[in-house]
């Protein structure tokens, strides 16, 4: 920048002095390449600080986006935590049920297992009573059937006497 405008203060002097000088020439034709090459780099120059700013907005705006997919992936896993717990909750209190269930069942398995007992023990009793009534009849048809001979016999006896 320095360098063009010591170029256009010599060329503004040469053409106060009306010297026109080959040398001069070239360096005003330098001057005014240098010039546009200069316009040239400051578009350019402009054009990547567009560039750039836009590719900031756009950085910007993806970060925006980000944190709101963030936040809604936040939102949804704590929804999901919120439920399962809810489920893991009735679980606890089903399975809570089903062990209080299962004691009842226990208890009463247990007391029915008491009466099974004691009625196997009155079925043997009654059975072994049922075994000994059954000797016992036996005893008395036999001693039936010798009565009743003696008696059939006795009173053969006495008819067969006159």
């Amino acid at each position: 920048m320095k360098h063009v405008l010591a170029v256009a203060v010599v060329a503004a002097l040469a053409a106060l002095a009306g010297c026109e000088n080959t040398q001069l020439i070239e360096c005003q034709d330098q001057s005014t390449a240098l010039q546009v090459q200069l316009n040239n780099t400051q578009a350019q120059v402009e054009t990547a600080n567009a560039t750039n700013a836009e590719k900031e907005a756009q950085i910007e705006k993806l970060k925006a986006e980000n944190v709101k997919m963030q936040n809604t992936v936040k939102e949804s896993i704590s929804t999901m935590m919120t439920k399962q717990a809810e489920k893991d909750k009735q679980l606890n209190q089903k399975l809570a049920e089903k062990d209080q269930q299962i004691q009842s069942l226990k208890k009463r398995y247990n007391a029915l297992d008491v009466e099974h007992q004691n009625l196997k023990g009155l079925y043997e009793n009654a059975k072994a009573s049922l075994d000994s009534f059954a000797q016992e009849r036996e005893s008395l048809l036999k001693q039936l059937e010798k009565a009743q001979k003696a008696a059939a016999a006795a009173t053969e006896t006495a008819t067969e006497t006159p």
